[in-house]
């Protein structure tokens, strides 16, 4: 009997994070509740990352990133930056960039994606004076849609000048 890889088994992923949690978090001893239970859980946005990823690496890749986690993680909610910048470019959130800030050369597709994405954000938000609901309702698309988008690829929302 062979086992799918873990990119078709998808439903595995916060099942397999909850075990790795709780074998990492023994094994450097931190992130333990009375119970011997890692208190440790990935963030959201993190979360949604790993459920997101092809996994090419499969049950062993994810192993690796949540013990990496286990590590560098101050706080029992783990957030997306503690990933991997692989997992983090494969879906567009960190982008490659040059010393003057240029966008590589050989960027991949996700982040030449995510640089269209960000500056069309950025113009949008410019036009209206930073109202995010006026430029939510500009690129006809819901108000949390655009909040997610300005979280994930780092967009500083400057603040409107009180009338």
């Amino acid at each position: 009997m062979s086992l799918p890889p873990l990119r078709d088994r998808k439903d595995d992923i916060p099942f397999l994070v909850e075990y790795f949690f709780i074998r990492y978090c023994h094994e450097n001893e931190k992130f333990l509740n009375s119970e011997g239970r890692s208190t440790l859980s990935f963030e959201p946005e993190a979360m949604q990352i790993l459920m997101e990823h092809s996994w090419p690496g499969n049950v062993r890749e994810l192993e690796n990133v949540v013990e990496r986690a286990v590590v560098l993680t101050t706080a029992s909610s783990v957030p997306a930056h503690v990933l991997p910048d692989s997992l983090q470019q494969a879906i567009g959130i960190r982008t490659a960039r040059d010393n003057n800030g240029v966008l590589a050369a050989d960027a991949s597709l996700f982040e030449l994606v995510a640089e269209f994405e960000r500056r069309t954000i950025i113009d949008a938000l410019e036009r209206v004076n930073y109202s995010q609901t006026e430029a939510a309702e500009a690129m006809r698309i819901p108000l949390s849609t655009l909040n997610q988008k300005i979280k994930r690829l780092a967009i500083e929302v400057k603040r409107r000048p009180s009338q």
